[in-house]
């Protein structure tokens, strides 16, 4: 049986690059700490990823075409014959 240093050396090099460096910045006490820290790190992404989602499809007609329709509209509006 390998030792805890090892094992937690081993479990490091083996996690996702973004994981792993956002996990190496805590200080952690034994393999089980490590493993409760990479499951709060990997939930934090998981929340962030789902949250852009979400937002990206919030704003589905960007601002600045919509400003440009509504100065087109108005130029239209001005060439038309006033009744």
């Amino acid at each position: 049986m390998e030792s805890e240093p090892t094992t937690i050396a081993r479990f490091l090099s083996g996690l996702n690059l973004e994981i792993k460096d956002r996990v190496e910045l805590f200080p952690f006490q034994d393999l089980n700490d490590l493993i409760q820290l990479c499951t709060k790190v990997e939930q934090q992404n998981l929340r962030k990823t789902s949250s852009r989602r979400e937002g990206s499809y919030s704003n589905s007609y960007p601002k600045r075409e919509y400003k440009r329709e509504e100065s087109v509209l108005e130029k239209n509006q001005e060439k038309l014959p006033r009744v």
